[in-house]
């Protein structure tokens, strides 16, 4: 569960996002992003998150995982 399963995506593995890998692709998208899936979230740690995928289509905004990880940093700092 901390290794990418497959080549395609590095960021995902076994039915789990990773965030410490070198690139991205967004779910249902073709595009490779390169660096951390959620820049302000630890590289380790499991957090889970139920609801609508955060993208450009729902009413869940794209930067709504790091902008999340922004304020709890921000507790614990």
């Amino acid at each position: 569960m901390t290794t990418p399963s497959q080549n395609l995506n590095k960021s995902y593995g076994y039915l789990w996002w990773l965030n410490g890998q070198s690139s991205y692709m967004r779910p249902a998208s073709q595009k490779v992003h390169r660096g951390h899936l959620i820049p302000n979230a630890p590289k380790d740690l499991v957090i889970i998150r139920m609801g609508e995928i955060a993208d450009e289509d729902s009413l869940v905004p794209i930067t709504f995982d790091n902008e999340l990880w922004e304020k709890i940093n921000a507790l614990i700092n």
